[in-house]
């Protein structure tokens, strides 16, 4: 998929900004005003890159907006665009010369309360259905993992993690079984339903584990097992005593009647014992997931924000969505274990009425029994037994259930183990594909540093994780060569994907190229432009001036007087 136009205009239907892109290297350029204090980083260079990446379902237009370091929104940007209203256009073809356009558009209005519509080739779509539609016509892809999102990262590069991180350029917040996917989707896995089952499984591996932690941390399968030998003893006994008494035939039938109460009222207990263990377990849960949540200034989210240099832009654009992001989670979860806990107290309620009634009967053929001197003996002797087999059947019920989700958890891991290695049997075309992509990179690599790196994969043995990692053959390289390595990781696999036709945007974007060598920057450009792809980079004059082909690579070019959004010149 290739980018071939983007267009802003006004809700008036002026246009703010058109950029048409070309095969190769995509110029962004920003002359510095050599008269002035005034440098090329407020032009607006990065402006585009943010908007490419608005287009394609960025949570919101915030970025557009917002100093990336700082924080802080540019007020007169956010006054532009709440008068103007603008709808951001961006033009799509599957072939750069071919005729099948897609056409992506968002409507961007800061003063209402939904801010943003979309629509693809005129239709609308809500924002979910959204991200599925690109997805699916972006990736040829429509299984919910990896999201469009997370495969986006290696596409538009625009925060320093995605700038400097070659394969984890989504940042510490994205987990290393979500890389896994990613990986592997992007390198041509074609079995994408082991994928699918394997998330499954490793979700409810993670349930089961909660459910465990929370029992076991009340007792431990040998405790339960010691309580219970102890009552059985206890029971035993009792039994004993009660099966000397000799009660006339004319009470046998009442007798008969009060062991039946008895064995009803003991299965009651238990089923009121695994209602009410299943209850205060999502009690817990709750609580614990309250006090997960997080306020605006949570340290420990803090904390992780400002380590990872990451939750700027995308997954989390500032610290404050984050939080709510973090937040809405929990909430999820706590609504669907409320309707949990709601289930269990409506049968808690009706096994008690059994139990109230059961217990009435109970008592009221004990007392019809006790009226003879001998059997009050027999009646606090039942009583006595009663309150064992309550006892009993607790504690059957917490070792039934620790039972069941040990054995849920080891039919888990036997699956997910058996999945692994069905995946391992199917890595055949991973590793030709990785073979040509490795061609490419090498080779580009070498040109570029020196040095030829490849990208290799294994499987972790404690964790069951496919792990990519990017090889070097006897060097450890500096920002300037991992900048440059970067890029040829992302043109490598722009000749990657069209060797094996893979439905993959054929664009990458990358900024901080005034790091990488000014001797290394025509090779790079020279490279991208054969390619059958595209690659947006942002600089400005001064570090190009002497490329021969400046004018004609260059797709956008802004000065103090004209800037990106051409706010001056519309007053």
């Amino acid at each position: 998929m290739f980018l071939k136009k983007f267009t802003l205009t006004s809700e008036t239907g002026k246009t703010i900004r058109e950029v048409t892109f070309k095969k190769g290297i995509n110029i962004i350029l920003g002359s510095s005003d050599e008269n002035q204090q005034n440098s090329s980083n407020s032009l607006g260079k990065t402006t585009l890159i943010r908007c490419l990446d608005f287009c394609l379902a960025g949570k919101d237009a915030k970025a557009i907006y917002t100093d990336s370091e700082f924080k802080t929104e540019n007020r007169l940007v956010v006054d532009f665009l709440k008068k103007e209203k603008p709808t951001f256009k961006l033009t799509l073809s599957h072939s750069f010369d071919a005729s099948d356009e897609i056409i992506i558009e968002r409507c961007l209005d800061l003063t209402a309360r939904s801010k943003i519509t979309n629509y693809i080739d005129g239709k609308k779509y809500k924002h979910e259905e959204f991200d599925l539609k690109l997805k699916e016509l972006l990736f040829n892809f429509t299984d919910p993992k990896p999201t469009l999102r997370q495969l986006l990262g290696k596409f538009i590069r625009q925060r320093d993690n995605q700038i400097d991180k070659i394969l984890y350029f989504n940042g510490s917040f994205c987990k290393n079984v979500e890389y896994e996917k990613i990986h592997l989707f992007l390198f041509g896995f074609n079995q994408t339903n082991l994928l699918s089952k394997k998330s499954e499984v490793e979700k409810q591996q993670r349930s089961i584990e909660n459910a465990l932690y929370v029992l076991e941390k009340r007792n431990s399968i040998s405790s339960l097992k010691q309580r219970i030998n102890l009552i059985e003893g206890e029971l035993y006994d009792l039994e004993a005593q009660r099966n000397a008494f000799n009660i006339s035939d004319k009470y046998d039938e009442e007798a008969a009647q009060l062991e039946n109460i008895q064995i009803q009222l003991n299965k009651n207990e238990q089923l009121l014992a695994e209602q009410r263990l299943k209850r205060n377990g999502a009690n817990e849960r709750i609580t614990r997931l309250e006090r997960d949540a997080v306020s605006a200034n949570g340290s420990t989210l803090q904390y992780l924000y400002e380590e990872a240099n990451f939750y700027n832009e995308e997954l989390a654009k500032t610290f404050d969505e984050v939080v709510n992001f973090h937040n809405t989670m929990l909430k999820n979860e706590i609504a669907f274990l409320k309707k949990s806990i709601q289930k269990s107290d409506t049968r808690i309620s009706e096994l008690e009425n059994e139990r109230s009634y059961l217990t009435d009967e109970y008592n009221r053929l004990l007392y019809k029994l006790g009226q003879t001197g001998s059997l009050r003996e027999y009646t606090k002797l039942n009583d006595r037994i009663a309150t064992k087999y309550k006892e009993k059947g607790e504690a059957d019920a917490l070792l039934e259930e620790l039972n069941h989700y040990i054995g849920e958890s080891k039919e888990l891991k036997e699956k997910l183990d058996n999945l692994v290695e069905e995946m391992h049997r199917n890595t055949e075309l991973l590793d030709e594909n990785l073979k040509i992509f490795n061609f490419y990179f090498s080779k580009y690599t070498e040109q570029l540093t020196g040095q030829k790196y490849l990208l290799s994969f294994n499987l972790t043995k404690d964790t069951n994780i496919f792990k990519f990692q990017i090889d070097e053959f006897n060097h450890n390289p500096g920002s300037g060569e991992k900048q440059a390595v970067v890029m040829a990781f992302d043109l490598a696999y722009m000749a990657f994907c069209n060797d094996k036709n893979l439905r993959r945007p054929l664009f990458a974007t990358q900024d901080k190229i005034e790091v990488v060598d000014i001797q290394k920057i025509s090779v790079l450009f020279n490279l991208a432009n054969q390619q059958n792809g595209q690659l947006i980079i942002p600089i400005i004059n001064d570090k190009i001036k002497d490329y021969p082909d400046l004018e004609k690579d260059t797709v956008l070019f802004l000065t103090s007087e004209d800037k990106f959004f051409r706010i001056d010149n519309a007053k």
